[in-house]
């Protein structure tokens, strides 16, 4: 998209919501008495995706509080004594070892599995760009490069168009995987060794030319061919050869987050808020996203995850650029305020979608299971309608970081956009909405999302959906 927890999971300090993040550095005392520590170390995932390592500390009542005393006390109590003394303290040791293995034992079962991926690269628009977009000159230094962008987690503008944490951010994490590199930050194999994002805030699924042709103007001149070309160029960096290339794609996740939201909005823009453009340009987008995916399966991938559209008629940007007029009755969902027409365009292009990865999976039987559709639209429509069931506030269609004020607080003109002069945040923090700045989702709203496609997903680390 252009600038362009789980549910209500961040922590509500001062009027703005903080993540709270939870690592296993440090001891946590399971039996907490005594003076002898017994430590071990397991792996654990961390903010990042990478491992560290932690220990629990597992204490019992010291066995042996005088050295100089215990164990062998020979001429006090004779031999008997002392052998009674030694059988003791073998018998106390032995429990404890026991008590230890049961509750290695334990933790083990409580270990995810092991993920088999070894990195994702994924593609996509805003919603999936961690920062090539505020590298990119024609975007670079824009209002999501500006606080108050990265509040809730990051404390500060991180690339992301978010107050927070992305989709793609709860996606690595709840996998194990390291954050992947946004292509343009990067220029060696090393760069790249751990994953890649190639999305770009502004992005389009057809390339600006054919755009043009129909009347729509793009103002970011990537499309998902360009991404497509730079997934290339990475993987000619990392492999060596084609057997090579090929053993990497294979041991990867793709990720492809959503995708076509900026043409249809462009287009939707160029008709006046008339359909009839945008619904032209479905099929085109969905055979744009079938040869970016074909082209990764041909690459050697194996696990290829394909986003759907958003809800656009819950967007406040269009809602605020496209009001119903005399006939709100008919335009508007009488249960979620949203545009009509715009929701059933997103519902078009999600039943395409669906059907289109039903026939990669005929055409490329190696790799049927594993082309899956994640779901945006039914996340996002939900916590809409029901915001209080989805620990949302209020006004789930109102942009939470803006100046335009009630209903939508976005601005036609764009006036008091986030991160510009005149704009603010709700005053109850962005955990409470789903919309960060009117074209964005919130941190909370992502996680609501990611956690619904994890739950999808195997070898889910589960615990990292609720952090």
């Amino acid at each position: 998209m252009g600038w362009d927890s789980l549910h209500g999971g961040g922590e509500q300090v001062g009027g703005s919501c903080h993540a709270k993040e939870s690592t296993t550095d440090g001891a946590q005392p399971i039996l907490a008495h005594g003076d002898v520590s017994v430590k071990f170390t397991r792996a654990s995932g961390t903010r990042r995706g990478r491992i560290r390592r932690g220990y629990y500390s597992y204490s019992m009542n010291c066995l042996m509080t005088d050295r100089s005393t215990r164990l062998l006390d020979i001429g006090s109590n004779g031999p008997n004594g002392n052998w009674k003394m030694i059988r003791k303290q073998t018998d106390r040791w032995l429990v404890l070892i026991g008590i230890l293995i049961a509750v290695v034992a334990a933790d083990g079962r409580r270990q995810p599995p092991r993920t088999p991926y070894s990195r994702v690269f994924s593609f996509g628009d805003s919603l999936t760009d961690t920062g090539n977009a505020a590298i990119l000159p024609i975007t670079a230094g824009g209002p999501f490069t500006q606080p108050p962008y990265g509040m809730t987690f990051f404390h500060r503008p991180n690339g992301r168009a978010s107050d927070g944490r992305l989709v793609i951010d709860f996606i690595v994490k709840g996998l194990g995987l390291p954050e992947p590199t946004p292509y343009l930050a990067g220029k060696t194999a090393a760069d790249f060794q751990l994953g890649v994002n190639f999305a770009v805030g502004g992005s389009t699924a057809l390339d600006p030319a054919f755009l043009k042709a129909r009347g729509v103007t793009s103002f970011v001149p990537v499309s998902l061919s360009n991404e497509t070309r730079w997934f290339d160029n990475a993987l000619q960096l990392l492999g060596a050869s084609a057997d090579e290339q090929h053993m990497i794609a294979a041991s990867s996740i793709f990720y492809f987050g959503e995708i076509g939201f900026n043409d249809y909005s462009f287009a939707l823009s160029a008709g006046n808020g008339t359909v009839d453009v945008a619904v032209s340009l479905v099929p085109d987008v969905i055979a744009v996203i079938r040869s970016a995916v074909t082209k990764v399966i041909a690459a050697g991938a194996r696990t290829v995850v394909v986003a759907g559209m958003i809800p656009i008629g819950c967007e406040p940007e269009l809602l605020a650029l496209f009001p119903g007029g005399a006939t709100a009755n008919d335009y508007y969902d009488p249960v979620s305020g949203c545009i009509k027409q715009f929701n059933n365009l997103a519902e078009l292009h999600n039943r395409q979608l669906k059907r289109m990865i039903l026939d990669l999976r005929r055409a490329h039987p190696g790799a049927a299971a594993i082309v899956r559709y994640a779901d945006i639209y039914g996340p996002v429509t939900a916590a809409v309608a029901s915001p209080a069931k989805y620990g949302f506030g209020g006004s789930p269609l109102a942009a939470c970081c803006g100046g335009g004020g009630a209903p939508y607080n976005f601005n036609a003109n764009f006036t008091g956009f986030c991160g510009t002069p005149g704009s603010t945040v709700c005053a109850d923090g962005p955990c409470k909405s789903v919309s960060w700045d009117g074209i964005h989702y919130t941190e909370a709203t992502n996680r609501l999302v990611a956690r619904s496609i994890l739950t999808r997903l195997p070898h889910t680390r589960s615990q990292a959906l609720y952090k």
